[in-house]
């Protein structure tokens, strides 16, 4: 009895076992990608100077609290942002910062680069000293401005609309070979971006730009401020993910005979911009009963549409058509909704 059952469903069992294969193999390959993702989540990403100067971040992930660590370390009042991105319903997806050195330079005794003569009529108004032999001397005249009894100090400041930033100091010493002395600061240049993200994955991006000298920093005004994002294309894509629903339709033997089918469904394709609740889902195949045949059945759906994005509160219902095939040769066309599970 039990050879003769194995004789008559046959196909019905090579066919139930190959679909079990496949379904067994797509989670077996999702959970190892899945894994895969997660530690690659979980590791640094370690700075790296790529060509032309190009730098690529260091990255990690990290909780709240020490992302608002970070922040105040980088100079940044994230609680500002956080209440602009509340107006539009986001929050904040990450912090970055750069840093560039400047080591400072200090010198002495350094000779002028280059000497610009004084061809003013001041430059000739010389008094004359008579010598013992009686000959006249050119000398230069006295020094009003002190010039030869005092080093002459210039401090460097860049103005940065109302911030002056100072940058270090110059002085000369008139009586000197070699008069100048040179002593510029080290300085920090920081930038530091926040990056914001809403629930439809539109990002929103602030800056700041402070220098940092002697300890003190110097918060300056972004005079201009863009980024530029590619936008998305939808494309095709292999995503498989289990659709679970119901086809009601037609099916066809020796008669025609309403038939509904409760059916779970492995989606292969997908077609939209992300993977996440795509609009379009393609290649579906599955099993399911029909309740009229009482029987099981083995359902195609070639494509499916999520008009869950249309809806209100529900994003994951797909409609398309499904062609059947049962236990008894019954080969059906149908309708029908399936949830992405």
């Amino acid at each position: 009895m039990n050879f003769k059952f194995l004789v008559k469903y046959f196909r019905e069992i090579i066919i139930g076992i190959l679909l079990l294969t496949i379904i067994c193999m797509i989670i077996f390959f999702k959970y190892k990608e899945s894994n895969f993702n997660k530690k690659i989540a979980e590791q640094t990403v370690m700075i790296a100077q790529l060509e032309k100067n190009i730098t690529r971040h260091s990255l990690k992930e990290v909780d709240s609290k020490n992302l608002n660590k970070f922040s105040e370390e980088s100079n940044i009042d994230i609680n500002i942002i956080k209440d602009d991105l509340k107006k539009v319903d986001a929050e904040i997806k990450s912090v970055s910062k750069i840093s560039i050195n400047s080591s400072g330079t200090s010198k002495t005794d350094v000779k002028s680069t280059s000497v610009i003569p004084n061809n003013s009529s001041d430059a000739n108004n010389l008094s004359h000293v008579k010598c013992d032999d009686g000959k006249l001397v050119e000398c230069p005249k006295h020094d009003p401005y002190k010039y030869m009894s005092n080093t002459q100090v210039l401090t460097l400041k860049e103005t940065f609309a109302d911030v002056d930033v100072p940058i270090g100091n110059v002085s000369f010493s008139a009586w000197k070979e070699y008069p100048w002395n040179i002593d510029l600061f080290p300085r920090e240049y920081n930038a530091v971006t926040v990056i914001g993200v809403d629930e439809n994955n539109k990002n929103y991006a602030y800056s700041k730009f402070f220098i940092k000298i002697n300890n003190e920093n110097y918060e300056l005004v972004i005079t201009d401020a863009q980024t530029v994002e590619e936008k998305l294309q939808s494309k095709l894509r292999f995503n498989p993910r289990f659709l679970f629903g119901a086809d009601v339709g037609l099916t066809i033997n020796s008669s025609i005979n309403f038939e509904m089918i409760p059916n779970l469904q492995l989606n292969l394709l997908s077609f939209d911009k992300t993977k996440v609740l795509p609009k379009w889902s393609f290649v579906g195949i599955g099993v399911g009963y029909s309740i009229n045949n009482k029987n099981m059945s083995f359902v195609l759906s070639p494509a499916s549409y999520n008009i869950g994005k249309s809806l209100p509160l529900m994003q994951n219902i797909y409609i398309g058509p499904t062609i059947s095939i049962d236990t008894s040769a019954h080969i059906g066309a149908l309708i029908g909704l399936k949830l992405n599970l």
